[in-house]
């Protein structure tokens, strides 16, 4: 951490001002990546091929066209080839990154620690965006993400231990773990992967199947069925916040649909979870007290991450239950296991109550504004913006 000198210097003696100057660049690279998670993960799009191009003309993107914050600059926010207006999107995640990170920086200082905040403020950022976009949080992201919290937890324990770990380990408890702590935590990280085919199926049998019953009768009764999750819309092609259509620019995607890559979420977060279990086994057999503290570690995200979903999918099922709607989306649960393996069971609840109190403000606004009686929120961008408050400010 952080020690006070003539200059101020990290423990390892680096400078600040250098310590930050790297978080922020590192920041800028990883917003420039995001940007393209949040364009290309909704529409189901390989992340890795084409490679960066215009979405009005279609033309690839040069090296210096494509540098964080500087090419928006220099272009004068505009398409160098079709001189059409680049979304103010683009400067905006990859500014937003760099400033968490520098946060984060600031926090930490040159320590391990960084590496799980700044995947999870990652996270957090393309999910706020995509839900606002699309009213839509990707499985693509958040089983992962859900598995890269319990895996990073492990094998980056947090300094201070949350108190539901006090309640949960007792003498023979912890006695057992100091024994068995290398295979625990492995089974631990394992079992994040199982907790989501679980979750998904129970899911399904209680409410996704009625739910789809309810809205096909009454798209069949003549009413307008529910929208779709994935709206055809250019986030990243607009100038102003309301979205372009894709019509214009449909022959410069034409062969987007064939570059889609289906692939399951659920098998990509198993494959990752033998990953980093097998990681986290290799380091354990090592240090002893990382097995000990990862596994104990692992085992709060996992509490964290079924108190926080299960205060949302109990909301689920309760508004079901009174008016036979959907209340809270399931994409909205799936999030709040990663944020609750992130936070802890206590950043969850926080992070709820204030998700909560920020989206009814906006949503009572927005009713008054446009005197709309039941306007669809992006919860999940208000989960996102509250977590991200949480975390920097009660860790």
């Amino acid at each position: 951490m952080w020690q006070e000198a003539s200059h101020t210097v990290t423990g390892e003696g680096v400078p600040l001002a250098l310590l930050l100057l790297v978080a922020s660049l590192l920041g800028l690279a990883v917003g420039s990546f995001l940007n393209v998670v949040i364009y290309r993960v909704p529409r189901r799009m390989s992340i890795v091929r084409p490679r960066s191009h215009c979405p009005h003309c279609g033309t690839p993107l040069r090296w210096r066209d494509n540098i964080p914050l500087l090419s928006f600059l220099l272009l004068k926010g505009r398409c160098r080839a079709c001189r059409q207006p680049i979304s103010w999107l683009y400067p905006a995640v990859e500014a937003g990154t760099a400033l968490m990170f520098a946060l984060l920086a600031w926090e930490h200082g040159w320590s391990w620690a960084f590496v799980p905040d700044a995947v999870f403020v990652s996270m957090l950022l393309a999910l706020a965006v995509i839900d606002a976009r699309h009213r839509l949080l990707p499985d693509a992201i958040t089983y992962p993400g859900f598995v890269l919290a319990v895996g990073l937890r492990a094998l980056v324990p947090p300094e201070k231990i949350l108190e539901a770990h006090h309640l949960v380990f007792r003498s023979e408890s912890t006695r057992f773990l100091s024994d068995h702590a290398l295979g625990v935590g492995a089974v631990l990280i394992l079992g994040s992967s199982l907790l989501l085919f679980l979750l998904e199926r129970m899911d399904y049998r209680l409410l996704g199947r009625r739910l789809e019953e309810l809205e096909a009768s009454h798209a069949n009764g003549g009413r307008s069925s529910a929208p779709s999750p994935i709206r055809e819309e250019c986030p990243l092609a607009e100038s102003g916040p309301t979205p372009e259509p894709c019509e214009r620019i449909a022959d410069a995607h034409a062969g987007d649909e064939g570059r889609q890559e289906p692939w399951s979420p659920e098998w990509a977060a198993l494959l990752l979870a033998i990953g980093l279990s097998g990681v986290f086994i290799a380091l354990g057999r090592e240090d002893a007290s990382l097995a000990a503290s990862g596994a104990r570690s692992a085992l709060g995200a996992l509490v964290g991450a079924t108190i926080g979903s299960g205060v949302l999918w109990l909301s689920r099922v309760g508004y079901y239950v009174l008016r036979h709607l959907e209340g809270v989306g399931f994409g909205d649960v799936k999030m709040m296991l990663m944020v609750g393996a992130f936070l802890g069971w206590g950043g969850a609840f926080m992070t709820i109550f204030l998700a909560s109190l920020l989206g009814s403000i906006y949503g009572v606004t927005l009713m008054l504004l446009t005197r709309e009686r039941n306007p669809k929120l992006p919860f999940g961008s208000f989960l996102s913006l509250a977590a991200l408050v949480i975390l920097l400010s009660f860790r």
